[in-house]
């Protein structure tokens, strides 16, 4: 009956239209590794990675949840989010291969790439505070193809309905094209959450937007410091790390599957790199140079 899950029951076709009733539901494993995964990066404010093997992520993932402490469990991210998201080919692909051919996040292009160039010139809050306003428009991007407008809105309650809008769409237009009729329990996005990936995808977005990017800031306690209004309005000063300028490109990967999950047609597995990637690839590869000589000279200087 549904793509991640063989349900039995009866397909019934009439004037009215196509219904279906089960006759059992297979018991869903509310564990399973991605349920498990998304739970543990949620709680080191980290959208679950997409475009990186589950495998890696479980490894990492395993290390982050036995971690004593808070630090211990950031420098884990941070480590495992530098392997995997600072190379300079591999953002330079992404890119091309993703920022660019997607409808919702290409109109931010120019700044993402700003951004990037800024990260690797050691500029972290630069990095950081060009990244925010551009996961914003993805969203109200994501929210048109879902036939939203919420332009003139900037809160975390819109933005969670667009989220839940387009798994809703997902499940609707793709799952159960063609049926009328199936019982509420079968068509919620509760039940597709608990076993289909690019739900879950959705709901990692949603659920840290909720609890932390857009959380009120007076109720915002985490490690890692990425808090919207905190940083925006100049409550939070210490969100300068390479490691949430990371959270956010996953995020920004993450709402790349979304807009797939609304509708957009694409590939969820990575592109060989092209001729355009390699030449940007270079380019950050320049930019890292400037920053390392830089702080060569600065450190020279301090012990002249």
């Amino acid at each position: 009956m549904f793509s991640f899950l063989d349900v039995d029951g009866y397909l019934i076709k009439c004037a009215e239209g196509v219904a279906f009733f089960p006759r059992t539901i297979t018991p869903i494993n509310r564990n399973s590794g991605v349920t498990r995964l998304r739970k543990i990066f949620l709680d080191v404010d980290l959208v679950l990675p997409p475009y990186i093997p589950l495998g890696y992520l479980s490894s990492h993932g395993a290390q982050i949840e036995n971690a004593k402490t808070p630090q211990e469990k950031e420098r884990l991210v941070g480590e495992m989010l530098e392997e995997r998201c600072n190379g300079s080919l591999d953002m330079a692909d992404a890119c091309t291969g993703i920022y660019q051919r997607d409808p919702c996040i290409v109109p931010f292009y120019d700044s993402l790439l700003e951004a990037i160039e800024a990260h690797y010139l050691g500029l972290h809050r630069a990095s950081v505070l060009t990244l925010i306003p551009c996961v914003e428009g993805i969203i109200r991007n994501l929210a048109k193809m879902v036939g939203m407008n919420i332009d003139d809105r900037i809160d975390a309650e819109s933005f969670l309905e667009t989220l839940t809008k387009v798994q809703r769409r997902h499940i609707k237009e793709v799952e159960l094209k063609g049926i009328d009729w199936i019982p509420t329990e079968l068509a919620s996005v509760a039940f597709f959450d608990q076993a289909h990936e690019r739900i879950q995808m959705v709901e990692s977005i949603r659920v840290f937007v909720e609890h932390a990017l857009y959380q009120h800031t007076s109720m915002y306690g985490k490690t890692s410091r990425l808090n919207r209004h905190g940083i925006v309005h100049g409550l939070i000063s210490d969100f300068h790390t390479p490691t949430n300028f990371y959270r956010l490109i996953v995020l920004i990967n993450a709402l790349s599957v979304a807009s797939i999950v609304a509708g957009r047609s694409a590939s969820l597995l990575r592109q060989p790199s092209t001729k355009e990637g390699l030449q940007l690839a270079m380019h950050f590869e320049a930019c890292k140079a400037t920053a390392f000589q830089a702080a060569s000279s600065k450190h020279f200087a301090s012990n002249a």
